[in-house]
């Protein structure tokens, strides 16, 4: 069926927002302001509930490499540096985790 089973689902939520706020606090530590929102670090939590643990690894990859690309398309196109949102990126690869994944599976 599908689902993720509770236990699966605390401990997903619980590593996703950790990973995040830890990368998050890194990054304050290291350049003085922080890098990212707590709504960043509380989808990505929500996502690994609904998607379980083993969808965050994968998922937080392809919302950095779609959200590197679109910066680096960004940027080219004006050349300033501007700050990006990255919620609609985790929203992008949560999206493809939810509905994407199960089809290309089903298909392939």
């Amino acid at each position: 069926g599908f689902g993720v089973a509770l236990h699966d689902a605390v401990a997903a939520a619980a590593a996703g927002y950790a990973f995040l706020r830890g990368t998050n606090i890194l990054f304050q530590a290291w350049r003085g302001y922080p890098g990212m929102g707590g709504g960043d670090m509380k989808l990505l939590a929500a996502l690994g509930a609904w998607l379980g643990w083993a969808w965050l690894p994968q998922g937080l990859l392809a919302a950095c490499l779609v959200g590197v690309l679109f910066a680096v398309l960004r940027r080219s196109a004006n050349g300033r540096h501007r700050p990006l949102a990255f919620g609609p990126f985790l929203a992008f690869a949560g999206a493809y985790g939810l509905l994407g994944g199960p089809v290309v599976q089903f298909l392939f």
